[in-house]
């Protein structure tokens, strides 16, 4: 954004500027003109070459030359999922865990077909394995979910989709996605996963696309901790159970949405033990 501003740019690939007849260029102006937000250039190709590159997800067919861009999937080639398809095997026959990141249900037939694949020869039923973000996951790939006994690990899914995982019984979890791009503090995750804003697609975020505090609270313990194996020992404050703990400047299930990533710990026991201590607290901390 620094050297452009606020000024209008295009990114050409050079095939693009060596074919003079073309309009692509114009096109995209005059896109940019009347939607006035970002545009993208698309290609048909045929299914040969469909491997080779990214393909648009899309709402629907174009209305004129436009359509609304949700986002880009990979379609991998037979040797692809062959490949992947080894390398699952492998890990179930030998009893790891394993997850999988996939964006969008609309093409994680691929990934479920694989998994149900293995399954026949290798049951994965007590392994736990799982699918990461696949926000708008559907009943039927939920379904599919559920008899492999596979859990979904969550970042900003889709409320609807959250209550049809909790009608299955499919596991969710949830985290902070990945340091790259989210920072460890869970109230800033928690807030991101509540707070009504825009989806990847730009579209705002309505109260049917948010899941409630108190989904989002137990994905973040107890449904996470099931994932880990650890379900048993912590998660949750029962009886029996490790004495992992926090005091907090606020409360979570009352203060208002916008003020959930603010949220910060005064006191906080892990096994029973005070590993931070501020505030009202300080004189709880144990020295190092």
């Amino acid at each position: 954004r620094a050297p452009v501003g606020d000024e209008p740019f295009a990114v050409l690939l050079p095939d693009d500027l060596m074919h003079p007849t073309s309009t692509l260029l114009k096109d995209l102006i005059a896109a940019y003109e009347q939607t006035g937000t970002s545009v993208v250039a698309l290609k048909r190709f045929g299914p040969k070459e469909i491997s080779l590159y990214g393909v648009a997800d899309v709402d629907g067919p174009p209305d004129g030359n436009l359509t609304r861009l949700r986002g880009m999937v990979e379609k991998p080639t037979a040797e692809d999922k062959d490949n992947f398809y080894q390398i699952v095997r492998w890990a179930a026959q030998r009893g790891f865990p394993v997850t999988m990141h996939w964006p969008k249900n609309e093409t994680v037939d691929t990934l479920l077909s694989i998994y149900e694949r293995v399954t026949k020869e290798f049951p994965v039923t007590d392994l736990r394995w799982s699918v990461a973000h696949l926000t708008n996951a559907s009943p039927p790939s939920l379904q599919r979910m559920k008899a492999m006994g596979m859990g979904w690990t969550i970042q900003r899914p889709d409320a609807a989709s959250v209550e049809n995982a909790k009608e299955l019984g499919v596991m969710m979890g949830a985290g902070t996605d990945a340091h790259r791009v989210a920072s460890y503090n869970p109230f800033t995750a928690l807030a991101w996963s509540l707070l009504d804003s825009k989806n990847a697609g730009g579209v705002q975020r309505g109260a049917e696309q948010t899941p409630t505090r108190t989904d989002a609270l137990r994905a973040y313990t107890i449904g996470s901790a099931w994932f880990s194996r650890d379900d048993d020992k912590r998660g949750s404050l029962e009886p029996g159970k490790l004495a992992d703990l926090a005091v907090l400047t606020k409360d979570y299930m009352t203060v208002p949405l916008d003020q959930i990533g603010s949220i910060e710990s005064l006191l906080t026991m892990v096994g029973g033990k005070v590993v931070y201590a501020a505030g009202p607290y300080k004189s709880l901390e144990i020295p190092r």
